[in-house]
């Protein structure tokens, strides 16, 4: 008697492995082939797509400058064409970006510079992010953006929250904004780090090799220059924002001493006028030199 064996399950054959895309990604190289393989496979695994840029970012870390183009074009075909199906990779990855042209894109050679600008053009002209988004990619990472935007609307409701925000909330904002820029990379790092728990410093029978401990040298370097880089921002924070403190205290203390001065000169005043004083001739030389020189000083 013949058995129909059933057909195994579609997600026994391709489960979703963070080891699976960590291996994918340490393979990665900029030919089409190896960046559709990979992208499909992450497009299929979009269910976990917060995982998978997570990991994205953690092996782009890890990865040498000549390999770190490939990892943009990979991301910028796993957005374009898993949009049709949901907007989760566009949405993961527009998180994380900005802190990765900031930071791991803005030591690349000019060469390559050019090929990430060309990029982000190409993000443009699709609109797969708005101008703004984009002009702040090319500013994090020291990318000139000589080409205009073709919707300047973007830039110039940029342009006008720039300038209605006051001067003195400029630099808080902006370190404000690096440490949110710095979260995605963060999460990654962190779990980069908890991967080491089970490869390095639990005790197996397996020997550690010298591949492992190399990579597990460069994971916690990288993680120490994320924690000293947050620990900076969020101190030169703390300075701007007690700078800012004390200046609010010092103008509150001088508007307490105008308030006062006004205070004492309406009572004085309203005491000359309800006793019918005003045509006294001392009490008028007397207000006038206890009161107006100080009057005079304020900006009312």
């Amino acid at each position: 008697m013949l058995i129909k064996k059933p057909f195994p399950k579609i997600n026994t054959i391709m489960s979703f492995e963070e080891s699976a895309l960590v291996t994918k990604l340490q393979h990665l190289n900029s030919t089409q082939q190896s960046i559709q393989v990979t992208s499909q496979w992450m497009i299929f695994h979009r269910k976990h797509a917060k995982a998978c840029v997570a990991i994205w970012a953690q092996e782009l870390a890890k990865a040498n400058p000549s390999k770190r183009l490939g990892f943009l074009y990979l991301a910028s075909d796993v957005i374009q064409n898993s949009k049709k199906k949901g907007e989760d990779y566009a949405n993961e990855f527009g998180e994380i970006i900005p802190a990765i042209f900031a930071t791991t894109l803005c030591h690349l050679d000019p060469e390559t510079k050019g090929k990430v600008k060309r990029v982000v053009d190409v993000w443009r002209e699709r609109t797969v992010y708005t101008d703004e988004f984009l002009n702040l990619l090319l500013k994090n990472s020291n990318i000139s953006n000589s080409k205009p935007p073709s919707n300047t609307s973007g830039a110039s409701s940029l342009h006008k929250q720039q300038t209605t925000m006051p001067l003195e909330l400029h630099g808080i904002s902006s370190k404000l904004q690096q440490i949110k820029n710095g979260e995605a990379l963060k999460i990654a790092s962190i779990t980069s780090m908890n991967g080491l728990k089970s490869s390095v410093f639990n005790p197996s029978e397996n020997e550690i090799s010298v591949k492992e401990i190399a990579n597990a040298k460069k994971v916690v370097k990288v993680h120490l220059e994320m924690l000293t880089s947050e620990i900076d921002i969020r101190k030169q924070l703390i300075a701007e924002l007690n700078a800012l403190t004390n200046r609010q205290n010092s103008a509150i203390k001088e508007l307490c001493h105008q308030q006062e001065v006004v205070l004492l000169f309406s009572t004085v005043y309203a005491y000359v006028y309800r006793n019918d004083l005003a045509d006294n001739v001392l009490i008028q030389t007397t207000i006038h030199v206890l009161f107006f020189p100080i009057l005079e000083s304020y900006d009312f």
